[in-house]
C-alpha cells in the first residue's frame, strides 16, 4: 500500500514539474506580448503624438498589467522627485528590479533594460527608430516561442510522465 502511494506521488510530481515548465513558457509568451504592446504604444506616442516620456510613462502605468504598471508608476514618481538622475538611469534601475521575477530569458530581459541605451534615444526620431528595432526583436522572440510551444509542450509533458514511470520502474 505504501509503495502504491509512493508511486502515485512520484508520477504526480514528475508530471507536475513538466506541467509547471509548460505554464512558465505560456507566461513567458504572455509577457512578451505585453512588452510588444508597451513598445508599440511608446513608439506611437513618441512619433505621432509627440508626448514627453514622463507623460507616456504615466499613461502606461494605467494601461499595462502588473508588474509593468507598477514599474511605470515608479518611473513617474522618480521623475517627479527630480533628484537629478537621467531618464536612462531611472529606467534601467526600475526595470531591472521589476522584471527579475518574470519568466523571461536573459536576452529578453536585456531587451527591456537596454531600451534607453539605443543610439539617438535622446531625440524623438531616434527614440522612434530604437522602438522599431526593439519591436522587431520582441516580435521575433514571440514567433520563435509560438512556433515551438505546442510541440515542445507535448514533448515536455510526455517526458515528465515517462520520467516518472521510469523512476517507478527503477524503484520497484
Amino acid at each position: 500500500m505504501l509503495q502504491l502511494i509512493g508511486m502515485i506521488l512520484l508520477l504526480t510530481g514528475s508530471t507536475g514539474m513538466a506541467w509547471n515548465y509548460c505554464q512558465e513558457q505560456r507566461e513567458r509568451l504572455r509577457y512578451l506580448k505585453y512588452i510588444k504592446q508597451m513598445y508599440e504604444y511608446l513608439q506611437n506616442e513618441i512619433a505621432y503624438a509627440r508626448s514627453s516620456l514622463p507623460e507616456i510613462c504615466e499613461e502606461l502605468s494605467d494601461r499595462l498589467p502588473e508588474p509593468f504598471a507598477q514599474a511605470f508608476a515608479m518611473i513617474v514618481a522618480e521623475i517627479k522627485e527630480n533628484n537629478g538622475r537621467s531618464f536612462e538611469d531611472i529606467w534601467t534601475g526600475v526595470m531591472t528590479e521589476q522584471i527579475k521575477p518574470l519568466p523571461l530569458s536573459g536576452v529578453e530581459k536585456e531587451l527591456i533594460i537596454d531600451l534607453t541605451d539605443s543610439p539617438g534615444f535622446r531625440d524623438g526620431k531616434g527614440q522612434a527608430k530604437g522602438m522599431e528595432r526593439h519591436i522587431e526583436e520582441v516580435t521575433r522572440h514571440i514567433k520563435e516561442l509560438e512556433e515551438g510551444l505546442k510541440s515542445k509542450n507535448k514533448v515536455v509533458m510526455c517526458m515528465g510522465v515517462m520520467g516518472g514511470l521510469m523512476a517507478i520502474i527503477l524503484l520497484i
